[in-house]
């Protein structure tokens, strides 16, 4: 069983949702991924199930685990078991609205049509089911699901403040990588100078999509909750960073 809660505290549970692709390819790397093994699984279990099947791989793997996993925040107490080390980066909420298109070539319109039509993509209404960060953080409870919905809010703010030792912000990847290396080593020793080395130009080469003013200002006037999150967890991940630079400069 010591050998077990080893394991756990080493695992880490990455929520694909909530992250770009290229932040994947970091985390995958062997660069980084010298001494843990990265596992993707399905998002057909139950939550019980995935408990028990994240068990299984920590016996059976002889190293420790990065899982990267499609799921709502659970509570692994309530099956018993200890909790694994949750992360997860997330991007500024209209931005990652809008990069749900940018793959595709789509006309400048597409986003006027897509707001005032009843598409589920970027047609967001108070009170009514969605699915952005905040839902992610909070969990399986059904308001976890409701746009603007401030017990959703506060749920996801408790989830992360307890739960979650690094939640990284895409606009902020040079801190956010520098946090992850510093709060969890194991996993993360030497990720700045790999996405310097290998990935910076990726990042230096995206394009945005162009999105009219008012499309964007429907977006920021509609996210409240979700933008309010966001820049809540940028103020927590800086001032982990003001909390290392002062380790730093005691040392």
């Amino acid at each position: 069983m010591e050998n077990l809660k080893l394991y756990i505290k080493r695992m880490i549970m990455v929520y694909k949702k909530c992250v770009q692709r290229i932040c994947f390819s970091i985390i995958e790397s062997p660069f980084v991924f010298f001494c843990y093994t990265f596992l993707k699984g399905s998002t057909s279990l139950t939550d019980e199930h995935l408990v028990y099947e994240m068990y299984d791989i920590m016996k059976k793997e002889a190293v420790p685990v990065s899982l990267d996993r499609h799921v709502f925040f659970i509570n692994f107490t309530q099956f018993g078991r200890q909790f694994p080390t949750y992360i997860n980066l997330i991007r500024h909420p209209v931005d990652k609205i809008i990069s749900r298109s940018t793959d595709k070539e789509v006309r400048k319109d597409y986003f006027y049509k897509c707001l005032v039509s009843k598409r589920n993509g970027c047609n967001f209404k108070n009170g009514q089911p969605y699915e952005l960060s905040i839902p992610y953080f909070c969990g399986h409870d059904k308001l976890c699901m409701i746009l603007n919905n401030d017990w959703a809010l506060q749920r996801a703010k408790q989830n992360v403040a307890k739960y979650y030792p690094v939640v990284g912000v895409l606009e902020e990847l040079n801190a956010t990588l520098e946090v992850f290396e510093n709060t969890i080593p194991y996993f993360f020793k030497g990720v700045q100078k790999l996405y310097q080395k290998e990935f910076l130009h990726l990042q230096n080469n995206r394009k945005k999509a162009d999105v009219p003013k008012m499309v964007i200002q429907q977006l920021e006037d509609t996210l409240i909750n979700e933008i309010e999150f966001y820049e809540w967890i940028k103020s927590r991940l800086f001032r982990q960073l003001q909390i290392l630079y002062g380790e730093h400069h005691n040392h």
